[in-house]
């Protein structure tokens, strides 16, 4: 790969990674934000707010991921414009070269995604599956004291009588 196709290929990458980066960090908030009630009445700290947001986090990242990419190499494109590089390209007949890196660009990019949707997704899921079984095993727990009587939330209230142990 010639010098040109890197350069424009980690210019493309690095304006799309930045604002994918303030996207990810803002959906980060987001999340957090909406499992905050959920996570906090199941007497859960903030190690496990974090944890269950970023478990959460792959499959947004996959629909903005989509966006970052394009406008990524839109501005990049624009800054080339604007610095009158590609007007250089141009005149020099590198037109190959842009092509190249921009092939290579979307390339890496539908890697990254199907890495996320077909590797990353799954996991974070499966992970977060567990973790929040054993967050609701960790609630009956908890609330299983005889003679009291305990709401779970929901409308569900229950009263424990007797504890056996087999």
């Amino acid at each position: 790969m010639a010098r040109l196709s890197r350069y424009l290929l980690r210019l493309f990458w690095s304006e799309a990674m930045a604002l994918f980066a303030v996207a990810a960090f803002l959906l980060f908030l987001i999340q957090c934000l909406r499992l905050f009630d959920l996570v906090s009445d199941k007497g859960q700290g903030l190690l496990t707010l974090v944890g269950q947001a970023l478990l959460s986090m792959p499959g947004l990242g996959i629909v903005f991921l989509y966006v970052c990419l394009g406008i990524g190499l839109g501005r990049g494109l624009l800054n080339l414009q604007a610095s009158s590089e590609l007007q250089v390209i141009h005149v020099s007949s590198l037109v190959p070269a842009l092509l190249r890196a921009i092939g290579l660009y979307a390339l890496g990019g539908l890697a990254v995604v199907l890495l996320l949707s077909h590797v990353v997704e799954p996991m974070g899921i499966r992970a977060s599956n567990d973790w929040s079984s054993s967050i609701a095993a960790d609630l009956v727990s908890r609330s299983m004291v005889p003679h009291r009587f305990t709401a779970l939330g929901g409308g569900v209230t229950i009263d424990v009588t007797k504890i056996a142990l087999v």
